[in-house]
């Protein structure tokens, strides 16, 4: 792994972090105890967190910062690396002593296991131009400008990309077996030059296991010559392989690693992960995320309705592991940002539209990453005035990324909008994604904390910045507001 600290772009990062997202803990020092006694050092308890590398200056992951003073840092198995070898993007374990403010903690060890290292064959780039497809020995991988970080040294990029470089990918992988990518390192310019000095590798599930071969997804896995380790090959199973030769999409295998499911963590106080759901079981009420095992049985949702929970659908999870399965408190959608209001514009050239009554919002509809129902629909479908439901996310530059998208038949007597809150005065304007609510036309018991009604003055001691929040725009005035989470 040839990495090395960008000290200006991580101090960006970690700022926009700090003031942006408003989840670290303030530069003034320590929370707790009284001005007799001085500082009081937060309890805290076992933690293990997996998610991608948000920011540096400690380490930051799934809005937890993590103290690395006496960490132990492996990169694909080995041990001996430091800070400076990780970068924004790579998704990474962490494990260590949570405190109990939920913000911050102190790893004892963070490691880091990419998802592929292999060429690329082709790439195919969506509609907006903005997501890139690549196929990487036999797998989907999905590049997103501005999302997808890249290795700064020496320095690639989303437009660098080309068909024959051998690239490290690191990143979520999806119920369809394709891979998120957060973070990507060019390894070579061909494969012939990767293969003098490195093997290839690919991590995934076992399926079509017979004789000598199996299958990750398109690519065949030839072992008649590999050594199985650390376990009992079977379908189903994580693994790792490294190998030597790749004749079209099959990899001669070296090495094969059986790896744990998930967090690989039986027992633990506190665990996060992010990622997205599959394997999903609603009898059961369980799913799967990076292959951990998660109940949601008992779990309170934010940003969404259990009813949401689809495969395909990015959360994050917390909560305890017991006997290996995470028994989430918390299950926060990742994709929380929704609309339903009738189409104002439409422009099928850029992949966007517009939505009546909520002025300032832009919604880019990307054929690779939004689902589009009624199925094999596309933006050309969408009738000017009539109702569109939206859910969310914020993608690079503040842009309004759909990720699902329904076109009704019919036009809506209301608008509706939920996302973060922007900035707000008390008793009056609340802003949520640049949208203004004037709060001076809802009646007090139309202020509510999920249907509950709590009322204006309750609602404003409450609100803060970043807050989840839904209002309803109905009859030419704001007519409802109410917390999400």
């Amino acid at each position: 792994m040839e990495t090395k600290n960008n000290i200006p772009i991580r101090a960006i990062f970690c700022f926009t972090i700090l003031i942006g997202l408003n989840f670290m803990v303030g530069c003034g020092g320590s929370g707790g105890g009284d001005s007799s006694s001085g500082s009081t050092t937060p309890a805290s308890t076992s933690g293990v967190s997996q998610g991608r590398i948000e920011g540096f200056g400690s380490v930051f992951v799934n809005g937890v910062e993590w103290e690395t003073d006496s960490v132990e840092i492996e990169i694909e198995g080995s041990p001996g690396f430091s800070e400076s070898d990780l970068q924004i993007g790579m998704l990474v374990t962490v494990e260590g002593s949570l405190d109990d403010d939920g913000t911050t903690g102190t790893a004892t060890s963070i490691s880091f296991d990419d998802n592929l290292e292999g060429p690329i064959t082709s790439i195919t780039t969506s509609s907006t131009g903005s997501v890139k497809t690549l196929l990487v020995m036999g797998q989907t991988v999905i590049v997103e400008d501005g999302v997808t970080f890249f290795d700064d040294t020496p320095p690639y990029s989303f437009a660098a990309m080309a068909v024959g470089e051998v690239i490290e990918v690191s990143g979520s992988t999806n119920f369809d077996g394709s891979i998120q990518a957060t973070f990507i390192e060019k390894k070579a310019d061909d494969l012939t030059g990767f293969l003098a000095t490195d093997d290839l590798e690919i991590q995934g599930i076992v399926a079509g296991l017979a004789g000598n071969t199996f299958q990750i997804n398109a690519l065949t896995i030839d072992f008649s010559t590999a050594t199985v380790r650390d376990g009992t090959l079977a379908n189903g199973v994580l693994v790792e392989v490294k190998g030597d030769a790749l004749a079209g999409d099959t990899l001669t295998a070296t090495d094969v690693e059986i790896k744990p499911a998930g967090l690989g963590v039986d027992d633990i106080d506190e665990a996060e992960v992010e990622g997205f759901v599959t394997n999903l079981n609603t009898a059961a009420q369980t799913f799967a995320v990076n292959g951990q095992r998660v109940d949601y049985s008992t779990a309170a949702f934010i940003g969404g309705p259990e009813t949401d929970l689809l495969n395909g659908t990015k959360v994050e999870a917390e909560g305890p592991i017991v006997s290996g399965v995470l028994q989430a408190e918390k299950v926060k959608f990742k994709e929380s940002i929704e609309f339903e209001a009738n189409a104002a514009t439409v422009d099928v050239g850029t992949g966007t539209l517009t939505l009546e009554d909520l002025a300032g919002i832009t919604v880019v509809v990307d054929d690779a990453l939004t689902e589009i129902e009624p199925a094999g629909s596309d933006l050309n479908d969408v009738v000017i005035g009539n109702e569109v439901k939206i859910r969310a996310r914020e993608g690079s530059g503040g842009a309004i990324v759909a990720i699902e998208f329904e076109i009704l038949d019919e036009p809506s007597d209301r608008s509706i909008i939920q996302g973060p809150v922007d900035s707000f005065v008390s008793f009056g304007d609340v802003t949520i994604l640049g949208v203004e609510v004037d709060t001076t036309t809802i009646n007090d018991d139309d202020f509510k904390d999920d249907d509950t009604v709590i009322g204006r003055t309750e609602f404003f001691n409450r609100l803060a910045v970043g807050d989840l929040v839904k209002a309803r725009f109905r009859d030419n005035a704001w007519d409802q507001i109410e917390f999400e989470d």
